[in-house]
């Protein structure tokens, strides 16, 4: 938990490292991607979303979950923003392997975000509709709007500015506690 908060390069976070362990500790066997990108079509041109971990099918075809870094030294970036790029870049690649494959297109798919600020973790449920997806590819707004679901975890009992190393067990009890709650929301086949 102590190296979460550290910086390692002066500018990238250990979030994704934090939460490949918790979801290792919590035996989650869906397969856990650290640093990917997903493929996406964004005003008709080919780009990425970048996510600092995913939890996806075991072929990589879907993802169920994507996780971006709340970087507080980087404050004009906007990482829920992202995080909902990243959900609509990881449907439309489910769309592009349904297609390959022969299978109709999904009309809609929850895919569950998580932005962590160090140790503290903001959960969404990000609904993607094929409509969404579409009109991110040409570059027009949606004629319905996307409401996402958001949960703050509580802040930890400790101000940011204090080291890390005094994080009381009971703060990494309530971290881990969140992640057991996000089971639900993930494929019943990722737990042994």
């Amino acid at each position: 938990m102590r190296w979460a908060s550290e910086t390692y390069n002066s500018r990238d976070l250990r979030t994704h490292d934090l939460v490949f362990m918790i979801f290792s500790h919590l035996r989650y066997e869906q397969p856990y991607s650290s640093r990917r990108t997903l493929r996406m079509v964004t005003c008709g041109e080919k780009t990425y979303a970048k996510v600092e971990g995913s939890v996806e099918s075991l072929w990589g075809e879907d993802t169920f979950l994507v996780v971006r870094q709340d970087n507080e030294l980087k404050p004009w970036e906007n990482p829920e923003a992202q995080l909902v790029a990243c959900a609509v870049a990881a449907f439309q690649m489910l769309d592009e392997h349904r297609w390959s494959a022969g299978v109709a297109p999904l009309d809609k798919k929850v895919v569950i975000g998580i932005t962590m600020l160090r140790t503290q973790p903001t959960f969404f449920k990000i609904p993607v509709t094929a409509e969404l997806a579409q009109c991110v590819k040409v570059g027009m707004y949606p004629a319905n709007p996307t409401i996402v679901s958001g949960c703050k975890s509580q802040r930890p009992s400790y101000p940011p500015n204090i080291d890390p190393e005094m994080m009381r067990r009971e703060d990494l009890r309530k971290l881990l506690q969140y992640f057991e709650a996000l089971k639900q929301f993930l494929p019943e086949s990722g737990f042994d």
